[in-house]
């Protein structure tokens, strides 16, 4: 199979029965352990225990943690484990994997979500694919089962970007902008924001910029619908940031901007100060076992993203993000997750189309993948 032309119009995508595949693979991947699996990350407990207070005083503005305001993230992620909780019947007595079930949810639509994005991007074939790698690697394998942000916000990420991909894409094909892509992109923005603030957002205005500056064609932007859009994502988010500025005198922004945000971007906090590299080191580890995969679709897509705007749409997705969290002082292997489908993108394209699976990397290239391969060696041992 050759990949989709991508200045061509969309003709095909997955069936149900592929839908109904990656979900049940996505059941059988996240559910296993999330009811015997102890509290294995710090702030898993925080974000169970803040939670459970919620339940308790039925307050679902303001976000506490035992006697102390809370105020890292915002109140997104506690509303969803509160759902879970409130639907569970269980209440304050609720076990952990109640909580964990958002997270279950969230790598769930991560999964579903690129795979809808690869097929229509490079076709069916792909789209499986990169649904099926986004599923198996170890670092969504680990985040779908702790109650924490990162599935979740991967999740809206990907709803962004597919929305996103869609708005610049069907431009390049000659299509009319669709105003449901518009909305949705914004709509996720707003949801993302609840979540964790800017990393969404960041994410989107780095890909949307390298688009700007490696194509021409800047048309698509007149899609977007900024103006009715960035309103809809103010209405989604903006009135529980309200509240919570009131109600806490401003201690909100003092602790999730200035003294969470803006330390980690500054200076590394929590003990995680690292150099640049650190994500390109751990890559092997946390992409595996599809790693040398990933990096050999991501080192084709180099030499051939000039003229296929797919290529480029994922070039722009992965590194411009990439280069910003190698450069941030605060480094935890979760950063890099909003990043990984831009390469299960471009693994599934490379596996699916004929000719590039076949073609040899260039010199450079086989290079810096035999790198890579002497790291998953030992990696897949252990």
């Amino acid at each position: 199979m050759t990949a989709r032309d991508a200045t061509t119009p969309d003709t095909g995508g997955l069936g149900l029965r592929h839908y109904v595949l990656l979900l049940a693979i996505c059941l059988f991947a996240f559910l296993p352990g999330i009811s015997t699996l102890p509290p294995t990350d710090r702030d898993e407990s925080r974000f169970v225990q803040a939670t459970k207070q919620m339940v308790e005083t039925g307050d679902y503005v303001d976000i506490r943690f035992q006697d102390q305001p809370r105020y890292k993230k915002p109140a997104g992620i506690y509303w969803l484990q509160t759902a879970a909780v409130l639907a569970s019947g269980q209440g304050v007595d609720a076990p952990i994997w109640v909580y964990r079930l958002v997270s279950v949810l969230g790598g769930t639509v991560s999964v579903l979500a690129v795979a809808w994005i690869g097929a229509r991007m490079f076709g069916p074939t792909a789209g499986l694919i990169a649904g099926l790698g986004l599923a198996g690697i170890v670092m969504l394998g680990f985040e779908a089962r702790i109650a924490k942000t990162d599935a979740t916000l991967l999740a809206t990420a990907l709803i962004a970007q597919g929305a996103l991909a869609r708005l610049y894409l069907d431009h390049r094909r000659g299509l009319p902008a669709s105003r449901a892509a518009a909305y949705v992109f914004w709509a996720a923005q707003g949801a993302a924001i609840l979540v964790k603030g800017p990393v969404v957002p960041a994410v989107s205005a780095l890909t949307a910029l390298g688009l700007i500056v490696l194509d021409r064609d800047r048309g698509w932007l007149k899609g977007m619908r900024p103006l009715g859009g960035a309103l809809l994502a103010a209405l989604i988010a903006a009135p529980w940031l309200a509240v919570i500025s009131y109600k806490s005198g401003g201690a909100f922004w003092r602790e999730s901007l200035g003294d969470d945000f803006i330390a980690k971007i500054g200076s590394g906090q929590e003990s995680h100060g690292l150099p640049p590299g650190y994500y390109a080191v751990i890559f092997v580890l946390f992409a595996w076992p599809f790693a040398p995969r990933m990096l050999e679709g991501g080192l084709k897509l180099i030499g051939r993203f000039r003229g296929e705007p797919a290529l480029l749409f994922c070039l722009c997705w992965y590194v411009p993000y990439w280069l910003l969290i190698e450069l941030v002082p605060t480094k935890l292997p979760h950063y890099i997750l909003p990043a990984y489908p831009a390469l299960a993108l471009a693994m599934a394209w490379a596996l699916a189309d004929d000719g590039v699976r076949d073609a040899p990397l260039g010199r450079w290239q086989a290079w810096l993948w035999r790198v890579a391969a002497a790291g998953f060696a030992p990696v897949t041992l252990v």
